[in-house]
């Protein structure tokens, strides 16, 4: 807990954030013939509890809440983190699946709502996904450790949250899409997912060029192509109408960020929608850094926590790949100046904000 009072307030803002916007976390999924999920949910007060739903409905065996002290320590102002354990199993897989994906839920209102939705978990029905897994190493690059169950839960649940997203306040859904540019695909953790939506043209780029390697040839629903470290580059001006970016303005030096913007709205077609995501008060709530970081990000709007050592093995620049934190002031204004910013979400892009941009035209 800091010292001192100012770090306190901090401390304890971004800390209520974590807890009201990404509120819960999955640890580990199984599905057998049915299935059994662990993690921990922070209820909104001490008397709320919630249930935990799977497909729609709830589980058959919820125990909840249950003792986590580790988490009352680090959620040190509220109360409710000290019991915020879960492990809910269903006995029968029958049902729990929709398009491929089991959507998990935990409504602290008792019924599912737009906001559990937009923090929903999903995980893919391992009887119907035929795609192979990338090895951990290549994981391990896209989200920092050699975790293939954590690897398929997040494509999984950015597909179906920006899915949820766009349906319910753009009209639109990912299936709608004509031409999609998933910018920074990685591994494919979300690419992958479009093996349902056939008719929508997919693109996936990265700098990594063992991860393009990778999605070629496990991924033949799209078209992988390796990016240089800047632009320009070879894609069609004009070409895509949703252009997905997670976790990539978050490891570029301002220079690169302003270099690839401009690339972007070459790219994206009029009336454009963009998906970026930017580290937020809420993810800091998992992490919990210094006070005075925090007052530097909301005095200077662009700070560079340091050099990111993930790319090491795989680009030719090795102090290239960075830690970046934003403002949203900073945002607004600077990105403003190539695109509108349409709106931010809270937490929805694998624990970091959102950030809706839209093109002109």
């Amino acid at each position: 807990m800091p010292s001192n009072d100012a770090d306190r307030a901090l401390e304890e803002r971004y800390l209520r954030a974590c807890a009201k916007n990404i509120q819960w976390l999955v640890d580990r999924v199984t599905v057998a013939e049915g299935m059994e999920i662990t993690g921990w949910a922070i209820p909104p007060d001490e008397t709320a509890t919630g249930t935990f739903l799977v497909g729609g409905r709830p589980f058959e065996e919820i125990e909840f809440p249950q003792p986590s002290p580790d988490l009352g320590s680090h959620f040190w102002p509220l109360p409710q983190a000290a019991r915020a354990r879960f492990r809910c199993r269903t006995g029968s897989a029958d049902g729990l699946f929709r398009d491929g994906l089991a959507r998990l839920e935990f409504c602290p209102e008792g019924e599912s709502t737009l906001e559990s939705r937009l923090r929903s978990w999903s995980f893919p029905n391992p009887a119907d996904d035929s795609i192979p897994v990338p090895d951990g190493v290549r994981i391990s690059r896209v989200i920092g450790a050699e975790d293939s169950t954590n690897y398929l839960l997040g494509g999984a649940s950015l597909v179906d949250r920006f899915d949820t997203l766009l349906g319910e306040r753009y009209e639109a859904t990912l299936a709608t899409r004509r031409r999609v540019l998933d910018w920074g695909c990685g591994s494919g953790r979300f690419a992958r997912h479009f093996h349902r939506w056939p008719h929508v043209e997919l693109w996936g780029t990265d700098i990594d060029p063992d991860n393009i390697r990778w999605c070629r040839e496990n991924l033949a629903h799209g078209r992988f192509e390796r990016l240089p470290l800047q632009p320009p580059t070879e894609l069609p001006s004009g070409h895509f109408d949703l252009l997905v970016g997670i976790s990539v303005f978050t490891h570029l030096s301002e220079a690169h960020q302003f270099a690839w913007l401009d690339e972007l709205h070459r790219v994206a077609a009029p009336g454009a929608l963009l998906l970026m995501s930017i580290q937020g008060l809420s993810q800091m709530g998992l992490y919990r850094p210094p006070g005075a970081l925090v007052r530097q990000v909301e005095r200077d709007g662009f700070v560079i926590t340091g050099r990111n050592v993930a790319l090491d093995e795989v680009i030719e620049n090795d102090t290239y790949y960075i830690d970046v934190i934003h403002s949203r002031d900073y945002v607004r204004r600077e990105w403003g100046r190539y695109f509108e910013v349409v709106e931010f979400v809270d937490g929805v892009a694998a624990n970091q904000d959102l950030v809706v941009l839209r093109k002109a035209g």
